[in-house]
C-alpha cells in the first residue's frame, strides 16, 4: 500500500516543464493565424495573463510575486508575463504557431505582479439577534478590493477582441508556476480571445501523502473560487465565461458552480444568466462517477451551463492510481463500454453534456493530453471559438451513442470509416 501511495504522489498530475504545445491540427491547416480584430497590445510574444490565488505569498520585500503550497485566507489577483520562445517577433510567433518553421518549445515566466490583495475571509462578524453582521470597516475593505478587481477586468475587456473570460483550474501537484502555461497554450491557439485567467489554488504539497493534502486544499479553495466567479459574473461588460478544469480542479470547479447554481435558484434567478458560464470543459476529471451522476442528473447541474464537455481516456495512468486509492470509479478514465446500459441511457438523457473518449494517448502523457494532443486542443479551440455542439460541420466528432463521442486521429479532418465500437475495445 505504501508503494501505491508513493506512485500516486509522484504520478498524479505531475507536470512537465512549461512549453508551447505542438500546433493543433486546426491551426496547422490554416495559412494565417486567426488574429483578425486582435488588439495591438496582444500582438506580442510576451503577453500578460491574469491569476487569482489563495496560496500563501512567499516573495520578500521588493521581489516579484511568488506563492507556495500553503493556504491563505486572503485571495490575491495579479498579472503574470510569459515569453513565447526567445526574442521572437509577433510575425515569427504566428508563423511557428501554424507549424511554419522551427517549433517554439519554450514558454518562460518573466515574473508576476500582485495587483489586488483581498482581506482575509471569513470577515470578522458579530451576532446580533441571531444574525451575523460583518464589521463595517472590514466589509468596506473587501468591497474596495472587489471593485479594484472588477475595474481591472472591465478595462481589459474593453480593449479585448471579445467580452469573454477563459478560466483554467489546475489539478494536484501543480505549483504557482504551473497552470499558467496551460491557459497560455489554449488562449494563444484559440486566437487569444477574451481575458485569460488561471485560478491557482494551494496544490503541490510535499510528502508521501501530498495527494491527499492537495485534495483537502481544493476543498478549502472552493469559497475563493466562488468569490472570483461571482465578481466576474457581476461585471456588466463580461458576456461569457469559459471554465476549463483539469483533474482534481474539476471537483473544485463543479463544487463551486453547483453551490452558486443552488443559491441562484433559491433567489429566483436563472443560473445561466446569473453565472454567465457558457462553456465548462472537464479534462481528465478526478471525479467519482457516482457523484457525477448525482450532480448531472439528480441536481440538474448541467442546466446552469451553456454546454459541458468531458474528456475521458481509458488509459489514464494517473487516474487509475487515484482510483485504486479512492475506490470510486473515476469519470476521466471511463470508456462507454465500461458503463452499464441503464446508466448510459440515464446519462444520454442529460442535456448539454458531451462525453468525449480520447483513445490515442497512453503512458506518461495519458493524464495531461488535453493541453498537448493536437486533436484534443483542436476540439477545445472549436468549442471556445464557435460554441458548436458535437456532430456538426463546425465540430465533427464521431458519435458513439447518445451524448457519447469519440475523436478520430487528425481531428477535425478526415473522418475514419470504422465505427467507434470496433475501435474502442480495451
Amino acid at each position: 500500500m505504501r508503494g501505491l501511495l508513493l506512485c500516486v504522489f509522484f504520478a498524479v498530475a505531475a507536470c512537465a516543464a512549461p512549453q508551447l504545445a505542438p500546433p493543433p491540427n486546426l491551426l496547422a491547416s490554416l495559412s494565417a493565424y486567426p488574429d483578425a480584430g486582435l488588439p495591438a497590445h496582444l500582438r506580442t510574444a510576451t503577453p500578460q495573463i491574469f491569476y487569482v490565488t489563495d496560496r500563501t505569498p512567499t516573495a520578500g520585500p521588493g521581489e516579484k510575486a511568488t506563492y507556495g503550497s500553503g493556504r491563505s485566507r486572503s485571495m490575491a489577483f495579479g498579472t503574470k508575463t510569459l515569453s513565447f520562445g526567445d526574442g521572437l517577433s509577433w510575425e515569427e510567433l504566428k508563423a511557428r504557431s501554424l507549424g511554419q518553421g522551427p517549433r517554439v518549445t519554450t514558454l518562460t515566466a518573466l515574473g508576476a505582479e500582485e495587483l489586488v490583495r483581498f482581506p482575509p475571509t471569513p470577515l470578522p462578524f458579530q451576532i446580533e439577534r441571531t444574525l451575523a453582521r460583518q464589521g463595517a470597516g472590514e466589509a468596506a475593505a473587501y468591497a474596495r478590493a472587489s471593485k479594484a478587481f472588477q475595474d481591472r477586468i472591465t478595462a481589459e475587456l474593453r480593449r479585448s477582441n471579445r467580452r469573454e473570460a477563459i478560466i483554467y483550474v489546475h489539478g494536484v501537484r501543480n505549483d504557482f508556476e504551473d497552470g499558467a502555461d496551460t491557459i497560455a497554450n489554449l488562449w494563444h491557439y484559440s486566437g487569444r480571445i477574451g481575458v485569460p485567467i488561471v485560478y491557482t489554488w494551494p496544490a503541490d504539497n510535499p510528502g508521501l501523502l501530498g495527494y491527499f493534502t492537495d485534495r483537502e486544499s481544493s476543498e478549502f479553495s472552493v469559497f475563493h473560487f466562488k468569490e472570483m466567479m461571482r465578481l466576474l459574473a457581476e461585471v456588466p461588460a463580461l458576456e461569457k465565461i469559459h471554465v476549463i478544469a483539469h483533474s482534481r480542479g474539476a471537483d473544485l470547479a463543479t463544487t463551486g458552480l453547483r453551490e452558486m447554481m443552488i443559491a441562484a435558484r433559491a433567489a429566483g434567478r436563472d443560473p445561466q444568466r446569473a453565472l454567465k458560464v457558457k462553456t465548462l470543459i472537464l479534462a481528465a476529471p478526478d471525479l467519482d462517477i457516482d457523484v457525477v451522476g448525482q450532480r448531472l442528473v439528480a441536481e440538474q447541474f448541467s442546466s446552469a451551463v451553456g454546454q459541458i464537455t468531458v474528456y475521458m481516456n481509458g488509459r489514464d495512468t494517473a487516474l487509475g492510481l487515484a482510483q485504486a486509492v479512492m475506490r470510486g470509479m473515476r469519470l476521466g478514465r471511463l470508456r462507454p463500454s465500461d458503463i452499464p446500459e441503464e446508466d448510459l441511457a440515464l446519462l444520454a438523457a442529460v442535456q448539454r453534456v458531451h462525453f468525449v473518449s480520447v483513445e490515442e494517448v497512453s503512458g506518461g502523457g495519458s493524464h495531461g493530453y488535453f493541453r498537448r494532443n493536437p486533436d484534443v486542443v483542436s476540439d477545445i479551440i472549436l468549442t471556445l471559438r464557435t460554441g458548436a455542439k458535437p456532430g456538426g460541420s463546425d465540430r465533427p466528432l464521431d458519435r458513439v451513442a447518445g451524448n457519447f463521442w469519440t475523436m478520430h486521429k487528425g481531428y477535425p479532418f478526415g473522418r475514419p470509416k470504422a465505427v467507434f465500437r470496433e475501435t474502442a475495445r480495451p
